[in-house]
C-alpha cells in the first residue's frame, strides 16, 4: 500500500537540479462547498452516474458499466491524509491504511487477505489502498458481479470505515513493514521531490507532513494514537463510496443505503488544520540539488503564486482555454527542438497546476545530461520569452486545435468501452477534487 510522494504527477530524477523561481500568473483550481462539484457548476455532468448522500453525510456515486462483463470496481475515499495528522501522529494516516488489512470486527487478524484470495482476488492487483497528503483510498475489484460478493465487498468497506480493531500486537507486527517501506522510499526521485518542497514551501505542513512519516512516530506510536486519528477523521461525512460495474443501479444503491446508513461518527469533529499559503514574491531564487545516483539532469524555470479558489464552470474553462492551447503549442516547439541533431536536451515540457490548495505553480522543464544543462537552460528561457513576446503562428494554433478536437472525439469513443476500474478512479478523482465528472 504505497504512499504518494510529493509532486507525484511529475518525475524528477536528476544528477543536478536547477530551478529558477520567478513571479508569474496562476491558473484555475477546482473546489466547491457543495456535496458534489457538479452541484456548484454549470457544466453538464455524466447523467449515467447516480449521485447520492446518506443522512449521515456519506456520499456515493454509482455507474453501470459492462466492460468487462460481470465485474465490479469498488472505491472508498476517505478525505483525510497526512495533512490532518498532529505532530505526534506523523505517518499514522498511512500506517492506519495498512492496519485496515490487519484486523476488524468481521475479519480477524490474518484472515482478510485469505478471504480475498478465496474469492478469486489477487492482493495488490484486485485490492489495495494508498494514502496521500489529503486522502486515503481503498480499492476492491470484485471477481464477478454476484450479489453475495458485492455484499462482501461493501462489508469490507464498512469494516474499514467503522470496525477496525487496531490491536497493539498487530500494530507492533506491522511496524517493521512500514519502516522497511520508509527505507525503500529513500530514492533519487523522492529526495529530489523533497528538495523542491523544502525550496518552495519551507516551514509548511506540506514539508512537515510527508505521508510516510517520521521514524520516531512509526517506532513508538501506541494504540491510543491510532484510535485518536481513526475516530476523529474516519467520519461518514468525509467518505465517498464509488461503485462501477455490471449491475443494476437501484439494487446496488439499496445495498449501500442499508449497509452504510447506520455508520455514525465515533468522536467529536475536529477542524482541518489551517491551510498554508505562499506570498507572491518578486525576484530570482535558485535551487541546486545534486544526486550522484541519477542518470540525467532536470533543469527548469518555475513560478509560484498564491492559491485562488475558482469554481469549475464553463466560463472558467473557456477563460483558461487560451492558456492551455499556448502550453500545447510551446510543448510542440520543445518537442521539435529536442529532435534536432546536437540538441542539448532530450525532452521538455511546460505546464501549470495547483499544489494542494496552497499555491499555483507554472513551470518549463528540460531533461538533459549533466554536462549540457548550461546549454539547455537558455533554450527553456528563450522559448518561453519568444512565446510571451511574439506569440504563435496560425498554423501552430490550427494544429493543436485539431489535436485537441481529435482527442475529444477519441475520448467519446473510448467512453463506451472504458473498464470499470478506470471509470471508478476517474469518478473518485473528480469527487476528491470537487470537480465535474464527465465521460
Amino acid at each position: 500500500m504505497p504512499t504518494m510522494i510529493p509532486f507525484a504527477s511529475r518525475q524528477l530524477p536528476r544528477i543536478t537540479s536547477l530551478v529558477l523561481s520567478l513571479l508569474a500568473l496562476g491558473w484555475v483550481s477546482l473546489s466547491s462547498a457543495a456535496d458534489f462539484g457538479h452541484e456548484a457548476s454549470d457544466l453538464p455532468v455524466d447523467e449515467s452516474v447516480k449521485f447520492g448522500v446518506l443522512p449521515n453525510g456519506m456520499r456515493y456515486a454509482l455507474k453501470s458499466n459492462t466492460e468487462p462483463r460481470e465485474r465490479v470496481a469498488l472505491r472508498l475515499l476517505v478525505k483525510t491524509g497526512s495533512l490532518q495528522e498532529t505532530e505526534e501522529q506523523r505517518g499514522l494516516a498511512h500506517f492506519l491504511e495498512h492496519m485496515a488489512f490487519n484486523g476488524s470486527k468481521n475479519y480477524k487478524p490474518g484472515t482478510l487477505i485469505e478471504f480475498f484470495q478465496r474469492m478469486g482476488m489477487n492482493f495488490g492487483g484486485d485490492t489495495n489502498a494508498f494514502t496521500t497528503f489529503d486522502r486515503t483510498v481503498y480499492m476492491i475489484d470484485l471477481p464477478d458481479a454476484k450479489p453475495e460478493h458485492l455484499d462482501e465487498g461493501l462489508q469490507v468497506f464498512f469494516d474499514y470505515a467503522d470496525n477496525l480493531t487496531l490491536l497493539p500486537e498487530e500494530i507492533d507486527r506491522e511496524r517493521g513493514i512500514i519502516l522497511s517501506e520508509k527505507r525503500s522510499a529513500d530514492s533519487v526521485e523522492q529526495r529530489s521531490s523533497l528538495a523542491e518542497l523544502n525550496f518552495f514551501f519551507p516551514d509548511t505542513r506540506l514539508v512537515n507532513r510527508i505521508p510516510i512519516g517520521t521514524e520516531e512516530v512509526l517506532k513508538n506510536a501506541q494504540q491510543s494514537d491510532f484510535l485518536d486519528y481513526y475516530n476523529t477523521w474516519y467520519r461518514p461525512d468525509r467518505m465517498t463510496l464509488v461503485a462501477v460495474g455490471d449491475f443494476d443501479l437501484k439494487q446496488v444503491e439499496q445495498k449501500i443505503i442499508r449497509r452504510f446508513s447506520p455508520l455514525q461518527s465515533r468522536a467529536p469533529a475536529r477542524n482541518d488544520p489551517p491551510l498554508d499559503t505562499v506570498e507572491a514574491g518578486v525576484g530570482l531564487k535558485v535551487l541546486h540539488h545534486y544526486e550522484p545516483e541519477a542518470g540525467r539532469v532536470s533543469v527548469g524555470i518555475q513560478t509560484l503564486t498564491p492559491y485562488v479558489e475558482e469554481a469549475d464552470t464553463a466560463a472558467n474553462r473557456i477563460k483558461y482555454l487560451p492558456r492551455d492551447l499556448a502550453f500545447a503549442m510551446l510543448n510542440r516547439r520543445l518537442a521539435e527542438l529536442a529532435k534536432k541533431e546536437n540538441s542539448p536536451f532530450s525532452s521538455g515540457r511546460a505546464n501549470a497546476g495547483d499544489v494542494y490548495d496552497v499555491a499555483h505553480n507554472t513551470s518549463i522543464e528540460l531533461s538533459t545530461q549533466s554536462d549540457q544543462w548550461q546549454a539547455a537552460l537558455p533554450v527553456a528561457e528563450n522559448e518561453l520569452r519568444r512565446a510571451l513576446e511574439f506569440g504563435f503562428q496560425r498554423p501552430e494554433l490550427a494544429e493543436v486545435i485539431a489535436g485537441m478536437r481529435n482527442g475529444l472525439d477519441q475520448s467519446v469513443k473510448r467512453a463506451a468501452t472504458r473498464r470499470s476500474s478506470g471509470l471508478a478512479m476517474g469518478i473518485l478523482s473528480s469527487i476528491a477534487d470537487d470537480s465535474v465528472f464527465t465521460t
